[in-house]
C-alpha cells in the first residue's frame, strides 16, 4: 500500500462520504474516489484503490457490475475533464482488472 492510500486515509474517505450521504448513500465512496483521483491528475492511484476495493470491499458477486459503474463514471466526467484525463484514468483502470473483469465485446 502507498504512502498516499494507507488505512487511515481510506478509513477517512469512508467516513467523510457516510457522513454526508447518510446512512444510505446512492454512490459508493470509491467510485468518488477514483473519480476524484483522475481529475487531480493522480490517475497512478486508481490501480491502487481499485484493487484494495476488489478485494476488501466489493463481494465477488457484485464485481462486474460495480466495475462496469466504475468505467461508466469515468467515461461521464469526460465532458468536464476532457478527453486526455478520461483517456488516462481508464488506461491506469485498465491495468488494474482482472481479465474476468474485463468487457468481452465493444459496445459502441
Amino acid at each position: 500500500m502507498s504512502q498516499i492510500l494507507d488505512t487511515d486515509f481510506l478509513l477517512h474517505l469512508i467516513d467523510i462520504h457516510n457522513i454526508g450521504c447518510g446512512e444510505r448513500p446512492r454512490l459508493k465512496w470509491y467510485i468518488t474516489a477514483i473519480i476524484a483521483f483522475g481529475g487531480m491528475n493522480y490517475a497512478e492511484l486508481i490501480p491502487e484503490l481499485y484493487k484494495i476495493v476488489l478485494g476488501t470491499y466489493v463481494a465477488d458477486e457484485d464485481q462486474m457490475s460495480e466495475t462496469r459503474k466504475i468505467r461508466e463514471a469515468l467515461t461521464k466526467v469526460c465532458g468536464i475533464w476532457g478527453a486526455a484525463k478520461t483517456g488516462t484514468s481508464l488506461r491506469q483502470l485498465l491495468t488494474a482488472t482482472p481479465e474476468y473483469l474485463q468487457e468481452s465485446k465493444c459496445y459502441r
